[in-house]
């Protein structure tokens, strides 16, 4: 190969890593921006209040499943929690909801208490909306 030639493919070569070089300080800085976007518009999230009618709690996952089978076909959105009491037996909540205000909620309540022989409570959560 002449000298030429080898000074040419030295200085392509030197080109294509220059490239390179730059495309990589794009990227990082890129990144470092994204980064920063992030930290100064990360804000606590909004709390939302909601509300649920919790319509039994059973320890016989059978009368549970006959009621919330009772509920869906009448279109309600069923809910079930589980949670443990202190000598570990395990206590399953049926809830319909959630509700946007405690008025629906309260209307519901008394809807299920006509139509299911129930004494439901209404419960609130909150949820984290960012």
């Amino acid at each position: 190969m002449n000298e030429p030639t080898k000074a040419k493919y030295i200085a392509i070569g030197a080109i294509f890593w220059l490239l390179v070089l730059v495309l990589i300080i794009a990227v990082m800085q890129a990144f470092s921006n994204a980064n920063q976007t992030t930290h100064t518009t990360n804000t606590q999230p909004a709390l939302v209040k909601q509300w649920f009618v919790q319509v039994a709690s059973f320890s016989d996952h059978q009368k549970l499943a006959r009621l919330e089978k009772k509920l869906t076909k009448k279109h309600y959105q069923t809910n079930i929690v589980f949670s443990v009491d202190k000598n570990g037996k395990t206590q399953q909540s049926l809830r319909v909801g959630p509700y946007a205000s405690l008025e629906i909620a309260k209307t519901n309540q008394r809807i299920l208490v006509k139509s299911f022989k129930v004494s439901p409570q209404i419960i609130t959560s909150h949820i984290a909306r960012l």
